[in-house]
């Protein structure tokens, strides 16, 4: 190709700036469409029995970090009522914990307690900055009561006899 003749100095910079729209677009777009960091929680169980002003129950909540997720997750254990509690312990120390600092996985325990008789819910909640996730728990409370059957029995005495010696 032989080119006599210049190139107008508004088209050599429009073609400048289209190349570097595209380069940069290149560049840019991947990472807006790329995956985030985060994090997922978990429970052992999703349900749990009780009784009324038992020990309560437990089950154990794990963090996960995801794509390489670090930073300081809260907790909170919220419940349905007011016949229901729950916290959330530290496994290791037994201490009651309310954050963790994330860059590999953590497990803490939820501890649910009850004082009456229902179904209920209690609910995990992790937020960490612009993150949220919640998990919830289906609790349900027994009353537990026990019938002796029958009532009373009477249980004759026996009467021991005096033992003879042999000579």
């Amino acid at each position: 190709m032989n080119w006599k003749g210049s190139v107008p100095l508004w088209a050599f910079l429009v073609g400048i700036l289209a190349t570097a729209s595209v380069t940069a677009g290149l560049l840019i777009v991947p990472t807006l469409l790329s995956a985030k960091p985060d994090f997922s929680i978990s429970l052992d169980t999703t349900s749990m029995n009780l009784i009324p002003s038992g020990n309560g129950n437990l089950t154990l909540v794990t963090i996960q970090p995801i794509r390489n997720f670090t930073g300081i997750v809260s907790f909170e254990a919220t419940t349905s009522a007011t016949g229901i509690s729950a916290n959330l312990n530290n496994v290791l120390t037994n201490g009651i914990k309310d954050t963790v600092l994330l860059g590999k996985a953590a497990t803490l325990q939820l501890r649910v307690f009850a004082t009456m008789p229902g179904n209920y819910t209690t609910n995990v909640i992790a937020p960490c900055g612009n993150i949220s996730h919640n998990i919830p728990t289906r609790v349900s409370v027994q009353n537990l009561t026990m019938i002796a059957t029958p009532k009373a029995q009477d249980i004759p005495r026996v009467r021991q006899v005096p033992r003879k010696s042999i000579s």
